[in-house]
């Protein structure tokens, strides 16, 4: 039998997470080579990934130098890349050229998009409030939201665990939300759709008085309720009548107490309301009990 021998020696070297070069030596029966490399790992989500290869074959032959080239590029809506290999033997290998164009065209709750390739499952992200915000998905970046607070994340593993997120720096400070990451495990080729409790926090803030002899009164330490429709949100009043109320949303409310003589007070939130609003002192006026 015809015996031969393989060895290979290699340095890797990483600048960052996903940027490094590689130093590579080997042989065979055949002969020597030696290589040095390039290389940025192609992100599963947004992002560029390269690498940039040259060396040399030692053999019997005179030497042959080699090289290859490799970009992709993965953007919002497709994948793009270019290949080229060249050697100035055959024993350096075979020569390659291509470029290449990949994408998908997918729907989820009624929602049509295209995006990169999917392979396994895909999942539309939604992030309510202001456009580009970071998603992430199992810790490669997805993309930034659009105008729609929405992004698609292509990497998603069927029956396994995905962690979807979103970078809540990037958020105003006046948004709330309850977590800011959802574990979802979906079928096989499956769409899911993941929804952010994202919304904006809008408070009311002012002091609530009555009037007892043409007299403003602070009404302190009383428990009020802003209602509109169905909806009733409570507060209290503190020392000198102040209030301060969350979670109000711009429209028509009346501001309510029970307690000793119950009045009432139209509140109105304008569209623009900002994180906060402040409005002032509030006449409650006397209410007939039931009303």
């Amino acid at each position: 039998p015809r015996s031969s021998y393989t060895w290979l020696l290699s340095l890797h070297y990483f600048f960052d997470v996903t940027t490094s070069v590689v130093a590579a030596a080997g042989g065979s029966s055949d002969g020597s080579t030696q290589a040095l490399s390039l290389q940025k790992t192609v992100p599963q989500g947004e992002g560029v990934g390269y690498e940039l290869t040259a060396g040399r074959f030692d053999s019997d032959a005179p030497d042959a130098m080699f090289g290859r080239a490799f970009v992709q590029a993965n953007a919002v809506h497709a994948t793009v890349g270019a290949e080229y290999a060249k050697a100035s033997r055959p024993e350096g290998g075979p020569g390659l050229a291509r470029v290449f164009v990949a994408g998908s065209i997918g729907g989820v709750d009624g929602r049509l998009f295209a995006a990169r390739p999917v392979q396994d499952g895909f999942a539309l992200v939604r992030v309510p409030g202001p456009s580009g915000v970071p998603v992430y998905s199992n810790g490669w970046f997805a993309g930034n939201t659009n105008a729609a607070g929405e992004v698609v994340a292509t990497n998603i593993a069927a029956y396994y665990d995905n962690f979807i997120a979103f970078a809540t720096k990037e958020l105003p400070l006046d948004y709330v939300f309850p977590r800011s990451e959802i574990v979802v495990s979906p079928p096989t080729r499956s769409g899911t759709l993941v929804e952010f409790a994202v919304r904006r926090n809008r408070a009311l803030a002012g002091a609530l008085v009555e009037l007892r002899a043409g007299t403003q009164v602070p009404l302190e330490f009383r428990e009020i309720e802003l209602v509109r429709g169905s909806l009733r949100i409570g507060s209290f009043t503190g020392r000198r009548g102040e209030f301060y109320v969350e979670n109000v949303e711009p429209g028509e409310y009346v501001l309510t107490q029970s307690a000793g003589t119950a009045c009432s007070a139209p509140i109105r939130v304008p569209e623009q309301a900002g994180a906060l609003t402040e409005i002032g002192t509030v006449v409650c006026v006397p209410t007939a009990r039931g009303d």
